[in-house]
């Protein structure tokens, strides 16, 4: 968050494809709880599981959520290819010079496209479910934001 927070502060940052794919969040504490019970379970050996909050929230929400936090919002969107073309050319032009790029393909990667993930096995085999809700995390985020300096 710390370098996310530091680019909603020096910039503006656009959804990709108008934000319209589900964010697949995890909080830290859900996946925490999933870890330990995968963890510590003797059915889990072995076994492949994959977690995400159950909430219903868009890359759109997050987005305009997250960076309230900081006072702005997000500002336009690029479609999918464009996002793409401007993260490879950016990652190609300032990594060779040490410089974190102001997108990657990762990011767009995982904001243009439906990444969501079927939990129904940790829900069934670990008995695993989102114990803080969409606004308590973000309560969470908002009070780490306010205790913490990004300059």
């Amino acid at each position: 968050m710390d370098e996310l927070g530091k680019q909603f502060l020096k910039s503006v940052v656009p959804l990709v494809d108008k934000g319209q794919y589900s964010a697949s969040l995890i909080y830290v504490d859900n996946l925490v709880d999933g870890i330990i019970k995968a963890g510590t379970s003797d059915a889990a050996s072995g076994q492949t599981y994959q977690l995400r909050d159950d909430w219903d929230v868009t890359w759109k929400q997050y987005l305009t959520d997250l960076s309230a936090l900081f006072g702005k919002k997000p500002t336009g969107s690029l479609p999918y290819f464009l996002a793409w073309t401007i993260a490879t050319v950016a990652e190609k032009l300032t990594t060779p010079l040490g410089i974190r790029p102001p997108a990657t393909r990762l990011a767009i990667a995982i904001m243009g496209r439906d990444n969501d993930v079927d939990t129904s096995k940790a829900r069934k085999e670990l008995g695993w479910q989102t114990t803080m809700s969409y606004p308590e995390a973000m309560k969470q985020i908002e009070d780490w934001v306010k205790g913490t300096r990004l300059n």
